[in-house]
């Protein structure tokens, strides 16, 4: 249980930075 909150919370940062990234692209896009 406790090794798979740790890989859901690796997976969730993990999508944070995509996201970001995303965000980042897309601001300087426009």
């Amino acid at each position: 249980m406790l090794s798979g909150k740790e890989n859901s919370s690796f997976g969730w940062d993990e999508h944070r930075q995509m996201v970001a990234v995303w965000n980042y692209i897309s601001v300087r896009k426009s």
